[in-house]
């Protein structure tokens, strides 16, 4: 038995059965304490904005893996530092990156700004995007009594969509405190249609809950939806008067019913307390995006969803998961119940503090990683992944950093016949040696390809944002190579408090619904530094950007109802165009597919696909750039598709 050190504080100890036989018991305990993230805090340096210098935008930094999935058009500069504050009026870390895709619309959110694009012209200004106090403005007054303020700027925000009803999910945290009334609420946004133009319904829910005498606030929320209801997770602190200590977690579990028909309201949700059996251990726990039809949980109830947690688990000899299986969520057989299982993923993690990750340029203020809560979780044909961060043990390369870690159980037992099914490290060390890797998201496509974003630093690397993927063919415990969305620019130093060099808290990685094949990326990357101002440990510039891409592991599986059309090239759209056009394509069947820019004297400006593609229509779009990412000038262009026996070219205008 190795020696372990409790880390936060608080340890957890409990007798629990283990296996499905409950061939034995062990002692569990959580190394780690949730630690309250409403301090993502003001900063107090003055908003001096200054100019970006315009940087090529590559499709994807050159890796040494031929193999690894490229993004399928350049990443997409999002909201950061200074258009927060701009946004919102003050300026907050860490930017708690998250994002959702729908059929036509992607919304990206952080703290506190929300903004949306169509797919169709990703690359163009967002429809849509303001401070998150200025989203929920609609909602009617508190529930509580005068003087309560509704309308706080928010924290902790995360997005989802619904690919069961077709409806974007947003969820944000307010809370008051002293000298203020102490009130907590969750506000949650429902989009009338898969077109977040067409309007939200808005609801605040009352989330002041008294917890062993102690009122309760809720903060770091997790989201999940299943067929029947959406899931939302918080951590409990009491309010300033009892400490801001610790209370438990607890489940709030919306009926689509009636959070999808509005109007906007103060809205009930049933709250409840997931860690009922005297054995669990009541930590960060995160609700699964599920996928597909609606399974059959323990004891033949109808399945609800699966919250994980790690937060460190262990009985000092091995590490463990938490699952808890959530069924019947409507009530309908007298439930929700809440079925508890530990799985041993063996004696993995190193069971101390979560180091901070070096960075280029700033050695003496490294980045924040936090701790090892679960971060998010997806479910999909019997298959339950989730992520958070180790620090591996043992003679790896991997020893003694902050690293990303992900598992997949299989359920088609049920709990508690929950059983480890594979489970590896992203490591992202082909980005240098002693790389740490943290905040990461977990996604799988409908072929069960999985994909992983996550931030990374070295000693050598600024603080950026990455991606890597593992095909479901691929053997147990590997992932493929880094993939770069953004690399970091410059060094980053943005205090929280004391010491903390915030980042995170998570990141975003988001599937599109049509055809269950396309990933969204979302991630921050620590871009020019600013103006110096003060700050909580002296002066400090490092700010904050976000970048947007996309990928795909496997082909697109065909919308149902789409008509049948012959293999050809259709004009681009717009033309002329400045600065991105889009080019439609159809094909008459599946196979290898070619679309190439062209100069008038002939040469190759730059492919845009080379890939088998499926039998339907195809857009690709081009930015007016080379295959280096250079700016190409004003001009007479041409495009060629080549799929089959079919060559067929276009010409376009690029006019600056």
């Amino acid at each position: 038995m190795r020696s372990r050190t409790t880390f936060l504080g608080v340890v957890f100890v409990l007798a629990a059965s283990l296996c499905p036989d409950h061939a034995f018991a062990a002692t569990i305990r959580a190394l780690e304490t949730p630690q309250p993230s409403i301090g993502s805090g003001v900063v107090t340096d003055t908003f001096v904005p200054i100019a970006i210098p315009a940087l090529p935008a590559p499709f994807a930094e050159p890796k040494p893996n031929p193999d690894a999935p490229p993004l399928l058009g350049p990443a997409i500069e999002c909201f950061n530092y200074d258009t927060n504050t701009a946004t919102a009026g003050i300026r907050l870390v860490p930017p708690d990156p998250h994002c959702a895709a729908g059929p036509d619309h992607v919304i990206v959110i952080g703290n506190v700004t929300i903004e949306w694009r169509p797919r169709a012209g990703i690359a163009d200004l967002p429809q849509y995007q303001a401070s998150l106090k200025s989203f929920f403005s609609g909602l009617p007054g508190p529930p509580a009594g005068p003087g309560t303020t509704l309308g706080t700027n928010c924290f902790d925000p995360k997005v989802i969509y619904d690919q069961y009803a077709g409806r974007f999910v947003v969820v944000a945290l307010e809370r008051t405190d002293t000298p203020n009334p102490s009130e907590s609420r969750i506000l949650v946004g429902v989009s009338k249609t898969s077109d977040p133009n067409d309007g939200w319904w808005l609801h605040s829910i009352d989330s002041k809950v008294n917890m062993g005498g102690l009122d309760r606030w809720a903060d770091y929320p997790g989201l999940g939806v299943d067929d029947k209801a959406v899931y939302i997770t918080n951590n409990m602190f009491a309010f300033s008067a009892g400490g801001s200590v610790y209370g438990g977690t607890r489940l709030w579990i919306l009926r689509k019913t009636n959070a999808y028909a509005g109007p906007n309201n103060n809205y009930f949700a049933a709250v409840y307390d997931p860690f009922t059996d005297p054995n669990s251990v009541p930590t960060t726990a995160q609700p699964a995006h599920m996928f597909g039809p609606p399974g059959v949980g323990s004891a033949g109830r109808p399945l609800g969803t699966f919250l994980t947690s790690f937060s460190g688990l262990t009985d000092g000899t091995d590490d463990f998961i938490q699952v808890i299986e959530v069924t019947d969520p409507y009530t309908t057989v007298g439930g929700p119940f809440f079925t508890l299982q530990f799985i041993n993923f063996g004696d993995l993690d190193g069971g101390v503090g979560m180091p901070d990750a070096p960075q280029l340029g700033l050695p003496a203020y490294p980045i924040e990683t936090n701790d090892r809560r679960a971060l998010n979780a997806v479910w999909r044909a019997g298959n339950l992944y989730t992520c958070a961060q180790i620090v591996p043990l043992g003679v790896v390369v991997d020893a003694g950093q902050a690293t990303a870690h992900w598992w997949r159980v299989d359920t088609s037992t049920p709990a508690p016949g929950l059983v480890l099914a594979d489970q590896g490290d992203v490591g992202g060390e082909d980005l240098g040696g002693s790389t740490h890797t943290f905040f990461p998201s977990v996604m799988v496509d409908c072929d069960l390809n999985m994909a992983i974003g996550f931030a990374a630093s070295n000693a050598g690397i600024y603080c950026g944002a990455y991606y890597a993927t593992r095909m479901a063919t691929d053997p147990p415990g590997t992932i493929g190579f880094t993939w770069a969305l953004k690399s970091g620019e410059a060094p980053y130093k943005r205090f929280h408090s004391g010491n903390r060099n915030r980042w995170g808290d998570y990141s975003g990685l988001a599937l599109c619904p049509a055809g269950e094949a396309e990933f969204f990326v979302f991630n921050e990357y620590a871009g020019p530094v600013g103006t110096p101002g003060t700050g909580f440990n002296g002066p400090e510039d490092g700010r904050w950007f976000t970048k947007l891409g996309w990928f795909r592991l496997k082909e697109a599986t065909p919308v149902a109802d789409a008509p049948a059309t012959g293999t050809r090239l259709a004009q681009n759209v717009p033309n002329p165009f400045n600065p991105t056009t889009t080019i439609p394509f159809s094909l008459a069947a599946r196979g290898p597919a070619t679309v190439s820019v062209f100069d008038t004297s002939g040469r190759l400006v730059r492919t845009l696909v080379d890939e088998t593609r499926a039998a339907g229509d195809h857009v690709v779009r081009w930015d007016g750039r080379d295959a280096r990412g250079r700016s190409v000038a004003s001009g007479v262009y041409f495009y060629r598709l080549v799929a089959g026996s079919v060559t067929e070219s276009k010409k376009m205008v690029l006019l600056k």
